[in-house]
């Protein structure tokens, strides 16, 4: 599954963070990814409000709103599978590769961009050169 994003900034009124000054604002994404490039998505994270797509910028790993972004290559890999879960007190539907979707300190950990999480994401991905 590919995508290419078209903005950094997420229009969606739940895509709001509190920003230095304790105000709501939009969440900017612009230092993890960059309009034009395409990027291939590892999981999307669905929820009632919104959909979001895992995207490897080549340094972090970040869910980010599928709004900034274009639909590529819709093809969804054969060896992926999906779970519902909780996420402070949110139903959402996790579709992705296996390691991710089934071992919940993976999951937590690559979000943290934890080093060995990392290298087990690159792995399950073939992501090595």
């Amino acid at each position: 599954m590919k995508v290419r994003c078209i903005k950094v900034m997420s229009d969606v009124d739940n895509d709001l963070v509190l920003d230095t000054n304790g105000k709501l604002t939009r969440v900017n994404y612009s230092n993890e990814i960059v309009v034009g490039h395409t990027y291939n998505v590892y999981a999307i994270l669905d929820s009632v409000c919104n959909k979001k797509y895992l995207i490897y910028s080549g340094q972090l790993i970040h869910f980010i709103h599928s709004e900034c972004f274009e639909l590529i290559e819709s093809k969804i890999p054969n060896n992926w599978i999906e779970k519902d879960l909780r996420i402070n007190n949110r139903m959402y539907h996790l579709i992705g590769y296996e390691l991710l979707v089934n071992d919940s300190d993976h999951y937590d950990n690559l979000l943290l961009n934890d080093s060995e999480a990392l290298m087990r994401f690159f792995k399950e991905n073939n992501l090595f050169k």
